[in-house]
């Protein structure tokens, strides 16, 4: 079991939303949870927490930003590779649609 040793928490109003992040002793992991915080029965103190989304990042020394679902290095791009594959086949498409035309290449 991991235990949470460390929470940065923000000040929440009633019925307002929230993040509250946290650092475990396991690899030191950190993350954070989105949470909305209920005054149900209208006493002016929180009742209930409503868990809304989490993320947990357990690479040692990692980074997460509250509300970053996904790695924030890991934005997909071409590489160079896929980009020369695919101008040679629009290469092979034009050269074959010219010969079914009949046209030479000039």
């Amino acid at each position: 079991m991991e235990t949470v040793y460390n929470i940065h928490r923000g000040q929440f109003g009633l019925n307002t939303t929230g993040y509250v992040g946290f650092r475990t002793d396991v690899n030191g992991g950190a993350g954070w949870l989105k949470i909305h915080i209920l005054d149900r029965n209208s006493d002016g103190y929180p009742d209930q927490a409503v868990l809304i989304s989490y993320a947990y990042n357990n690479v040692a020394g990692g980074t997460i930003l509250a509300g970053q679902t996904t790695d924030a290095l890991s934005t997909p791009e071409p590489g160079t590779a896929s980009l020369a594959l695919l101008a040679a086949g629009a290469a092979g498409v034009l050269a074959l649609r010219r010969r079914r035309r009949g046209e030479t290449a000039s």
